[in-house]
């Protein structure tokens, strides 16, 4: 116990004022016995809760609530609120007397406000606070007696606060929590929340979310699979009994989708990890929502958790270069698909090692490529050594691109590190902090291109359930930067039991396109595929494998390589197609000529 803050507080003034310090030093007996005396029940006026740094400007923000915490009524004529500033000590001056007020009845509050008060709460006084941000300090005294002292910030001098003091939190109040807690340490008793003047400090059933995971932080087809982590605190001043929890998300326009978990049993403060595997079939922009409806009680906890963009998006990754050759540097080239123009101000490029570039204020007309780069002149000096070599990125396009450069750059990583299953991961962050698209490369589920060979985007969306939507560039530039993708095709999703279907028939390695798009759909009874590519010659130069997992289209890209990786001869292919029952039963086989000069 800090018998100073006690000696402060007691009602015994007069023995306060002559011997209290004395007391401290040579008779806490005596003090303990003074507390015991006998008498009518006391009110015990305290500072409740107050905000000493609002969010933007102080003035008409601040306030100051009290607490009459006691069994009786408290009498507010001979109380003065006073500040003192930490950077002079303790010169003590008085912003609010209580004279003319009257009793503060047992569990009422009353609160100070700040002049011309912009507060939707209706004080009860309005004056002068200018409470700083700290490090400062607030007290109530009567007469010589302090009936409550706190010290916020920084503060050294030991006359400024109780037991310790407590830090300040820009834009959110200082509360008491619970109500009323006093246990003579600044630090213990108050704690930073979203101010309440006039109200309670806390509510019995509260959560905090202190942590939302997204894995993947986006998803680039509506179905696959989201896994979401969730770190939640108990902001209660009640144990928050266990009980089942649920995750929500727009699933239509009339509709919500979810999944549950369950909350255990937790004490006020203690903290709890849920997690939920969740598959969202709506395209766009999806609000993620946690409810939890409290067993035994009339409360519901719901709080919002962010948006997760659900497949492709109107702004987007089409082609990225972590490993350069040759000077460009690093670089990355978006679309916007979007009907009006964007600004790409406030955007922001993010890798998985927490490296960032702020993307300039640049505006986007409907369809336009942008690329975005590390070294914006090194960049343009690789697209003319191309083009005076006879090289160029594309055919599509004799200009140079649309480069700019970003502030800032997060150096892309091409080796798979310790802690995670890839090399590295970009992300396309909009102002709000939405990931609005996602490319990874390296490890086992993502290709690693060689130096000087970009990753490009085959499709908005990827087609085959799981598979990536990403492939190394097949450009004789090694990539196509303001450029259509060497490995993209117009290609629609297959139709429900169609046949293998080739798109473009040819692949022409000398002005493209420089992949072919083998496409088919199972249906019915249909569960398991397989597809080789054949020479004329009956020798198999790409095994594509296959899958068992059912009805669905499937869009596999050829780029004309064999299985070692190398270009094949010119010359006509046959694409061959055996699909089984999930009982091993041959359905049907379907086969296709590509051409590839």
């Amino acid at each position: 116990m800090d018998v100073n803050a006690w000696v402060r507080k007691t009602p015994c003034s007069k023995f306060q004022a002559y011997f209290g310090r004395l007391a401290v030093r040579l008779l806490p007996s005596l003090l303990i016995g003074c507390a015991c005396w006998p008498g009518p029940a006391q009110g015990q006026l305290l500072i409740n809760e107050f905000l000493p740094d609002p969010a933007g400007t102080d003035s008409g923000r601040e306030f100051v609530e009290l607490l009459n915490s006691g069994p009786g009524a408290v009498d507010l004529d001979e109380v003065e609120l006073q500040f003192a500033n930490g950077s002079v000590g303790a010169d003590w001056v008085t912003r609010w007397r209580g004279a003319g007020y009257g009793a503060l009845a047992s569990g009422a509050r009353f609160l100070i406000t700040d002049r011309n008060w912009l507060g939707a709460a209706v004080g009860d006084a309005e004056v002068y606070l200018g409470l700083q941000n700290g490090p400062d300090a607030i007290r109530l005294i009567r007469g010589t007696s302090v009936l409550d002292l706190v010290g916020y910030g920084h503060l050294t001098d030991a006359d400024l606060f109780e037991g310790a003091p407590v830090m300040v939190p820009t834009g959110l109040a200082l509360a008491r929590k619970p109500d009323g807690r006093d246990t003579g340490e600044n630090a213990a008793d108050f704690a930073a929340s979203d101010a309440t003047p006039g109200s309670r400090n806390f509510q019995p059933h509260s959560v905090a979310v202190l942590n939302v995971d997204l894995d993947p932080p986006f998803l680039d087809r509506p179905g696959e699979p989201l896994r979401v982590t969730l770190e939640l605190r108990n902001d209660g001043t009640e144990e928050l009994p266990g009980g089942p929890c649920r995750l929500s998300w727009a699933a239509g326009v009339s509709e919500f989708g979810q999944v549950s978990s369950w909350w255990d049993a937790t004490a006020a403060g203690g903290t709890r990890t849920l997690t939920f595997v969740a598959r969202l079939d709506t395209r766009g922009l999806q609000s993620l929502n946690w409810q939890y409806v409290v067993p035994g009680t009339a409360d519901t906890l719901q709080r919002e958790l962010g948006l997760i963009q659900v497949g492709a998006g109107p702004l987007r990754f089409q082609e990225v270069m972590p490993a350069p050759d040759h000077g460009q540097g690093e670089w990355v080239e978006l679309q916007w698909a979007g009907a009006a123009d964007l600004n790409l101000l406030g955007h922001e490029l993010r890798d998985a090692d927490g490296g960032r570039a702020v993307l300039p204020p640049l505006i986007l007309t409907a369809g336009q490529l942008a690329v975005v780069a590390e070294d914006s002149s090194g960049l343009m000096a690789w697209w003319e050594m191309n083009r005076q070599a006879g090289a160029p990125p594309c055919v599509d396009s004799v200009a140079p691109p649309l480069i700019v450069t970003a502030v800032g750059w997060p150096s892309l990583n091409n080796s798979v590190p310790e802690s995670r299953s890839f090399a590295d991961r970009l992300l396309l962050v909009d102002p709000q902090g939405v990931v609005l698209d996602a490319v990874a490369w390296g490890g086992p589920l993502h290709a690693l291109p060689d130096r000087g060979l970009s990753l490009e985007r085959i499709t908005a969306e990827p087609i085959n359930p799981g598979a990536s939507n990403w492939m190394v560039s097949t450009s004789a530039a090694g990539s196509t930067p303001g450029c259509t993708n060497s490995v993209a095709a117009a290609v629609a999703p297959p139709e429900a039991g169609q046949q293998l279907s080739v798109s473009p028939p040819l692949l022409d390695r000398n002005r493209g396109p420089f992949a072919v798009h083998l496409c088919f759909s199972l249906w019915g009874q249909e569960a398991v595929w397989e597809l080789i590519v054949f020479s004329l010659w009956g020798e198999a130069v790409r095994d594509f494998g296959g899958d068992a997992r059912g009805q669905g289209p499937r869009d596999l890209v050829w780029d004309g390589r064999d299985n070692g990786g190398q270009p094949v001869a010119s010359g006509a292919y046959i694409a061959w197609l055996e699909v089984r029952s999930a009982s091993d039963l041959v359905l049907r086989r379907d086969k296709i000529v590509a051409v590839v000069r």
